[in-house]
């Protein structure tokens, strides 16, 4: 019977992870794990990443192919967006400096030695264009400073110098504006003769578009300047770098989307804003969310997107919805994202119970993720149901009940065939006493007894097989409760009640079958296939009680199958 030890966490996360190990290794051989952070308590992350890094190592110990934490960030910084960052204060004010300065050089016909100044400081403002066109005195020095330069190169009569800087200045500057009160009606020309050329097709285009489930409304920014709102917004400009925001609420800058636009065709881009909103590489990988409903309904699509920025086939998301702490593992294909196995992590947080809950989800079991969060099937067979965490009454998954059906069938039959040789060894016992008693050894009565030894072993193998199929069947029958549940102690009764006669039948004396040896009779044997019978009774309340001693509350099978591979995994801790 199940006996639970000091030691069973240490022991089954042993197991567990060594079983996990040995097909896992094989099974995902050709996976790319990517793992994620996502929370609705930002400001209480800590513990979410703690279990992020603890079931990274688990996976990396037990399945390999694991993004590491800071290649996942940088790939998803170049893939998809990055943090926004103020421009330093320091910035800023050089710009205002070097605008007044430069002003004076040209006005005063020091042309070159405006351009010396202003050049370099303009070279350097490409990290800090978003940040600088927020600010309207930043934009506007930013676009005095380059059009002083145009003046100085039209005052030194290089007007082909002169075109390519004010293509420098739409660039930094997207809406950029001349004031009359600063600007010679030569630079103003040349402004508008560049942009005109520009809306004829002359330099590049680009198209940003917001996702189709995005909000319309929000905010288009290029170079941290108002260009246009959701769903989309065209817009000429001369080639080159620039970056991309689209904010939603007016209090919360945009992530930062880098574009190459191209001179020679449009450069298209699509920006999942939502997905923008809720993702922060700093300090760890993660996805904000605002609430559970938020969470629930778009964590599947939300990790699909990291996982193709990332190159990843599938997911690990730390999971802490504000309520409970969970780890949950998808699958990323083309046909959508598949969510193939979760598991809670209990409190305190440490790389044991990262470890069991990292073997949980990859054996396929399902025990956290809400019945509403459904992800889309993306046609894989054999998805395992989904249970809600901690709730009583789950059923156990389809793969969970055919596997169980079938051990408990063979172990059904186990009994029966024991039953059907207790029948014999009965018959060739009654033949043997109406035959051969008080007759001295002769070959008959030596086929006699070697047919009765023979059936009782037949009927102890066949009870004792039956009731360990049995026994090993009730993990995956048995429906998800809190503790132990009251009804289990029927079953546990009867059980009792069938050892108890069992065990009475081992004490009664048996008769000799014969010289030189006395060989116990049908009591013991009968006793031994009735004890069979008690034990799958017996460790329905015991299966209980490990899995709730253990926070192992499931048992059971998964079954996978994908164009590539197919896959069964079996799990369970007694």
């Amino acid at each position: 019977m199940p006996q639970l030890q000091p030691s069973r966490r240490a022991l089954t996360s042993a197991l567990l992870c060594v079983l996990v190990s040995i097909s896992a290794r094989t099974a995902h051989a050709q996976d790319t794990w990517g793992v994620i952070v996502a929370t609705t308590r930002p400001t209480e992350m800590q513990r979410a990443i703690e279990t992020a890094d603890h079931s990274a190592a688990a996976l990396s110990a037990t399945v390999g192919g694991v993004i590491p934490n800071e290649r996942a960030v940088a790939r998803v910084e170049s893939a998809l967006s990055e943090p926004f960052r103020a421009a330093p204060p320091e910035i800023a004010r050089r710009l205002g400096q070097a605008a007044e300065a430069v002003l004076e050089d040209v006005a005063f016909g020091r042309n070159q030695q405006g351009l010396d100044v202003g050049q370099p400081l303009l070279a350097e403002l490409d990290p800090h264009l978003a940040g600088l066109g927020r600010d309207e005195q930043s934009a506007s020095d930013v676009a005095n400073l380059c059009l002083y330069l145009v003046r100085a190169h039209v005052q030194k009569r290089d007007l082909g110098a002169a075109r390519q800087q004010v293509q420098v200045c739409l660039r930094l500057v997207p809406d950029l504006r001349a004031d009359e009160r600063l600007h010679p009606p030569s630079v103003r020309d040349l402004l508008s003769e560049t942009r005109a050329s520009l809306e004829r097709g002359e330099g590049g285009i680009l198209a940003v578009h917001a996702a189709p489930t995005d909000p319309e409304g929000c905010a288009i920014r290029v170079n941290g300047r108002r260009m246009g709102q959701t769903p989309w917004a065209r817009l000429p400009l001369p080639p080159g770098p620039y970056v991309v925001q689209i904010e939603c609420a007016a209090d919360r800058a945009g992530r930062v989307h880098p574009v190459q636009v191209a001179g020679d065709s449009p450069t298209r881009v699509m920006i999942h804003a939502e997905l923008a909103q809720r993702l922060t590489t700093r300090p760890a990988l993660a996805l904000v969310y605002t609430s559970r409903e938020q969470l629930a309904n778009h964590l599947p699509e939300d990790v699909a997107l990291i996982a193709h920025a990332l190159g990843a086939t599938r997911m690990l998301a730390a999971v802490d919805d504000g309520r409970n702490l969970a780890v949950r593992a998808f699958a990323v294909s083309d046909e959508g994202p598949l969510l193939v196995g979760s598991a809670p992590v209990p409190e305190p947080i440490d790389m044991t119970r990262s470890r069991e809950a990292v073997a949980a989800v990859l054996s396929g079991r399902q025990l956290d993720a809400p019945v509403d969060a459904a992800a889309p099937t993306g046609g894989v067979m054999g998805e395992p149901a989904r249970m809600e965490a901690g709730g009583g009454g789950g059923a156990p998954n389809v793969a969970s009940i055919v596997l169980g059906s079938i051990l408990a069938l063979g172990g059904a039959a186990g009994l029966g065939v024991g039953w059907y040789y207790w029948t014999e060894l009965e018959a060739a016992w009654a033949t043997f006493d109406e035959q051969f008693d008080h007759v001295e050894m002769t070959v008959a009565y030596a086929q006699a007894q070697d047919r009765i030894f023979t059936t009782r072993w037949i009927v102890l193998g066949a009870g004792a097989g039956g009731g360990a199929l049995l026994t090993m069947a009730l993990p995956f029958l048995l429906p998800d409760e809190e503790g132990v549940p009251w009804w289990s102690l029927i079953p546990a009764a009867a059980g009792a009640a069938l050892a108890g006669v069992g065990i009475w039948q081992l004490t009664e004396e048996g008769e000799a079958i014969g010289p030189p040896l006395t060989l116990a009779t049908e009591p013991a044997w009968l006793g031994a296939h009735l004890i069979a019978h008690a034990v799958p009774l017996l460790s329905v309340p015991f299966i209980y009680l490990v899995r709730d001693a253990t926070r192992d509350r499931n048992a059971g099978a998964a079954v996978h199958v994908d164009a590539e591979r197919a896959e069964l995994r079996v799990w369970g801790s007694f």
